[in-house]
């Protein structure tokens, strides 16, 4: 009788146990990202920052040390590796330099002069092998890093035109419309080193993609040219089916990105605006829309924002989301000049939000 009511008292406690673990410990991020993109119910919300470490970028070892003390000092659940911000120039002969301004505000680089400075000069831009040089260098700082950490990882990659708009002093949008031999060429060069980039990168634990959709924005390119020029190049990359199969972010940036075209045109994934300084806002959009979003935060408020501020733009917009489908995260890449305590008190006030309490 005696064992029979130890063993009794054994299963007991291990229910008991288990039952607290489920209350006590967080949720995997990774089942947590996953049930956002799927539009499941969540129990918390998911979190997301990133930020440039500006000149320390060019060193694959010492990003990946950075990138793993910011994610553990902002509490993430989705780490986005943020590259130099030229990452994907240097390969066809981007000379890199950092522009005073931007060491205080972003932190991205800059290419000294274009490579491309007439259209002859595209017949420059071939197909590279994306294992060396700046594109390597890259790749086995990703894996480093998605080895290093518990939550999922996922790499920066750029549209085609993107990498091109940095290496050629032309309007992207014309040469779309005029579609000129050497500019084709080019484009295709660029098109299949990045596929193969983003494929290459989906390997020793890396969960996806970030991919940044310039140019998806009247302010930058016209909608007709977009949906017919860009859209199919962007498909190459997007439809592939290992990186379909993947976390996507799509990440739209300028003022009143086409997210309808982003949306209905290429894999399912996040999509990332600045939802809170232009249109349309989370509110506007679930009207239309149950895609997941990535956003919520303003990131250029906030050395100015209260806390209070703070905290109501993130509830709202936890509401607003529906409470599912939502990761909150920036529009864009968080400056520099934003101190610690900062980053730290949006974690805080996403956990608040999480517990189902109003952060204030």
């Amino acid at each position: 009788m005696f064992m029979r009511a130890a063993n009794e008292l054994t299963i007991l406690s291990v229910i008991i146990d288990h039952r607290w673990e489920n209350l006590v410990m967080p949720r995997d991020s990774f089942d947590l990202i996953t049930d956002a993109l799927r539009g499941n119910d969540l129990d918390r919300v998911p979190l997301s920052l990133w930020r440039h470490f500006p000149q320390d970028d060019l060193n694959g070892e010492k990003l990946v040390d950075l990138h793993v003390k910011f994610a553990s000092t902002a509490e993430i659940d989705l780490i986005k590796f943020s590259p130099m911000g030229r990452f994907s120039a240097v390969n066809w002969g981007c000379e890199i330099y950092f522009p005073e301004d931007t060491l205080r505000t972003t932190g991205s680089a800059r290419c000294k002069e274009p490579i491309v400075k007439r259209l002859e000069d595209f017949t420059k831009i071939e197909k590279k092998d994306p294992q060396e040089g700046f594109f390597g260098e890259t790749l086995r700082a990703v894996r480093s890093l998605a080895k290093k950490v518990k939550e999922p990882v996922v790499l920066t990659v750029f549209s085609p035109l993107m990498t091109l708009s940095h290496l050629a002093d032309f309007d992207m949008a014309f040469l779309l419309k005029e579609n000129l031999e050497p500019f084709r060429d080019a484009i295709n060069a660029v098109t299949q080193t990045t596929l193969e980039f983003a494929k290459l990168a989906l390997e020793d634990g890396v969960a996806g993609i970030f991919f940044a959709h310039r140019f998806a924005s009247p302010s930058q390119m016209d909608r007709e040219t977009y949906l017919s020029k860009v859209v199919r190049i962007h498909r190459r990359i997007l439809n592939d089916s290992k990186i379909r199969d993947s976390i996507i972010v799509h990440h739209a940036h300028g003022e009143s990105p086409y997210l309808d075209i982003i949306s209905q045109s290429y894999s399912p994934g996040f999509l990332n605006w600045e939802t809170q300084t232009t249109s349309p806002s989370i509110k506007e959009f679930r009207k239309t829309s149950a895609s997941p979003i990535m956003g919520g935060l303003n990131e250029n408020a906030l050395n100015t924002i209260s806390d209070l501020e703070l905290c109501e733009e993130l509830e709202l917009a936890w509401n607003d989301s529906g409470e599912k489908g939502f990761v909150i995260a920036p529009g864009c890449v968080i400056p520099v000049n934003v101190p610690t305590t900062k980053i730290k008190l949006v974690a805080k006030l996403a956990r608040k939000i999480s517990s189902g309490n109003s952060c204030k």
